[in-house]
């Protein structure tokens, strides 16, 4: 697998009936293999954008709005709409299914990023981090027989040059849960912001309902990214340029 070249990378959809088709950004890729099996399926996490009206002289955003984002595969997707406040009833938070007939069309362009160059010590990380280059990331997770391989750039490196030591925090990206019973590959993902110092684990913080007390009352409950999740891992970090 090549590494994303994620500011030209892009999931296209277009609507029943063609009266709309939207280009998203790709924020970051999931590879979920088999190994021995030869089988992979890759999901792609789309940059979140806010609700609105389409093609209106005024009023552009919904109101009350809300965030809208998602994961596709090739054959599903999962979309994810975050309201002021999570509502059960509100089917709309959570919307799975095949992309067909939801869409009419859904296409996904990855494009390769190249030449990368490996960092391959705390103290690569911290020269790339000191010379603005731009950083991407690779880290593995195993769930049983499955591996998941999750790309993504580093939108926030953290670095102490006393020390050579360096820290990443950035997100979102789409982590799966293998020990979820949902019936679609794609409802197994939740969105998450990954933190890790070392090269051989990672702590995200997975988005979830939340609650929230409020003045002592009963509390509500919003999406909010809350749960905490360390695992094993394994990173890669790349540059882009000449280190």
């Amino acid at each position: 697998m090549n590494l994303p070249d994620f500011p030209r990378s892009f999931m296209t959809f277009t609507v029943p009936g063609r009266a709309n088709t939207a280009r998203i950004q790709i924020d970051a890729r999931c590879v979920l293999t088999r190994p021995g099996s030869g089988e992979a399926e890759t999901f792609v996490l789309i940059t979140p954008c806010k609700s609105e009206e389409m093609y209106v002289r005024e009023g552009l955003f919904k109101a009350p709005n809300y965030d809208f984002c998602g994961i596709w595969s090739e054959k599903e997707y999962l979309i994810l709409r975050t309201y002021p406040a999570h509502d059960p009833a509100n089917e709309g938070e959570w919307e799975a299914g095949p992309n067909s007939p939801r869409f009419e069309e859904v296409k996904i362009d990855i494009r390769s990023q190249t030449p990368v160059e490996p960092l391959r010590t705390d103290a690569q990380v911290v020269r790339a981090t000191l010379g603005n280059l731009p950083l991407l990331a690779r880290t593995r997770l195993r769930y049983g027989d499955t591996e998941a391989v999750i790309d993504y750039p580093v939108k926030t490196m953290n670095i102490c040059e006393g020390t050579e030591r360096f820290q990443v925090d950035t997100g979102p990206v789409p982590v799966p849960d293998m020990d979820s019973r949902a019936g679609r590959a794609v409802e197994r993902f939740a969105m998450a912001f990954v933190c890790y110092n070392t090269f051989d684990a990672a702590e995200f913080v997975l988005r979830e309902k939340t609650a929230v007390p409020q003045d002592g009352e009963a509390a509500c409950k919003v999406m909010h990214y809350s749960r905490i999740v360390r695992m094993s891992a394994r990173h890669e970090l790349f540059c882009v340029g000449a280190l």
